[in-house]
């Protein structure tokens, strides 16, 4: 894709973003007459068909879209369903686990809301809180029962664990980015899941604030992620005032009270049903620019998530950046994955992590390469996509 026709994708993806937003808060409108390429990274990034899709069966209307958007749509609506099914399944068997080893296991983010047709959406990965000894004792059930790590454990989760195409399982020991134990509040304020017995989850305030924390915070790049705005809505109409006003507290003393707080209200207009603000259209059109661009690069398949971090990292801010070289010299839980380093972290503990922690440095510095032109390339046609948008803008005519 050459550089106009990006520009042109991109600008016309933030148009659908705005008009989604207008569909789930407001008045269902017709879409905007945009490209193909504006259409696909729209869906890929936003992650949201189940929404829309719920929101126009409410209305009982069909979306105006071309044949080939219709497939893309029904596509995206099919990925997103089959994994909030495998999503479903797994949480059973879950439950049953927890229950025969005597473990107290939450479920956190996108997996709360997972059963109920009404609020369901997308989901990558099933997390889950344990204390540390629950959290082994699980892992270790959850290997007998054929759950293998494929991916490294960070200073707050275990091994990322995964059956088959199931998606993955992350246990997480603590909410904590650095690692430090979780203070006992959250635990003395787990509630009954709603759907399975033997599962729990966080009260009210603390699952609004992790849902906040990690689509601000834990991925930046996801910020105004419309798939995230709803789960954030229904997570805040389960609040009461009073954890409501807890949540704005935190928001408040934290170093990055500004996407969280056009996010959570973003969210809140989403509950009153009103039409919402596009606060974070410069961030949707980074995310779209950065998709695109990264296509067109030629970027080792085990490197792309990497430039993808890093160029959000130079795109964002300085927190951003420290937030990706503390990952870098983190301390995992579990030993590496990697069955040589491993057995050099059991016999010479300092030794093992050195070599983790040069082989992050190495990786850190071979991302950059990427993200450094990517970067100033996405500023750029993030700015012009904006600026175009805002020439060009017209009301959107409500649907007859």
């Amino acid at each position: 894709m050459s550089r106009p026709s990006i520009a042109i994708a991109v600008t016309d993806a933030v148009r659908l973003r705005q008009w989604a937003l207008q569909c789930l808060t407001g008045e269902v409108c017709p879409p905007p007459d945009v490209c193909p390429g504006g259409h696909r990274i729209f869906f890929e990034a936003e992650r949201c068909a189940i929404a829309l899709q719920r929101r126009f069966d409410e209305e009982g209307l069909e979306l105006s879209f071309s044949r080939h958007v219709r497939q893309q749509f029904a596509d995206r609506r099919a990925a997103e369903t089959g994994r909030i099914q495998s999503a479903r399944r797994q949480l059973r068997t879950i439950g049953e686990i927890a229950r025969k080893e005597g473990c107290r296991v939450a479920v956190l983010k996108g997996a709360v809301p997972v059963f109920s047709d009404a609020r369901a959406v997308d989901l990558v990965d099933i997390d889950l809180l344990a204390t540390p000894t629950d959290a082994n004792a699980f892992a270790a059930a959850l290997g007998r029962s054929g759950y293998w790590p494929v991916g490294e454990s960070t200073p707050r989760h275990l091994d990322r664990r995964s059956k088959g195409e199931a998606v993955a399982v992350e246990i997480h020991t603590t909410l904590d980015r650095l690692g430090g134990p979780l203070s006992q509040g959250y635990w003395n304020c787990l509630i009954p899941h709603d759907a399975i017995d033997d599962l729990f989850r966080l009260g009210g305030a603390d699952h609004l604030w992790n849902l906040l924390e990690h689509a601000t915070r834990d991925h930046p790049e996801r910020r105004g992620n419309i798939r995230d705005i709803v789960l954030i809505a229904n997570a805040a109409s389960d609040c009461s005032v009073g954890e409501l006003q807890d949540v704005h507290n935190r928001i408040a003393a934290h170093s990055a009270h500004s996407p969280m707080n056009r996010t959570l209200s973003a969210a809140e207009a989403m509950n009153a049903h009103e039409v919402v603000a596009d606060t974070m259209e410069y961030e949707s059109a980074l995310r779209y620019a950065v998709r695109l661009l990264l296509v067109t690069l030629p970027i080792p398949r085990l490197l792309e998530g990497y430039v993808y971090q890093w160029t959000f990292a130079l795109l964002l801010g300085r927190l951003e950046r420290r937030d990706m070289w503390r990952q870098v010299f983190a301390v995992s839980i579990d030993p590496s994955c990697h069955q040589r380093v491993a057995w050099l972290e059991r016999h010479a503990p300092g030794l093992g992590r050195g070599v983790r922690v040069a082989a992050r440095i190495v990786r850190a510095g071979l991302a950059l390469c990427g993200a450094v032109p990517a970067a100033m390339l996405s500023r750029r046609l993030a700015h012009r996509a904006v600026a175009r948008l805002h020439h060009s803008q017209t009301p959107a005519t409500k649907l007859g």
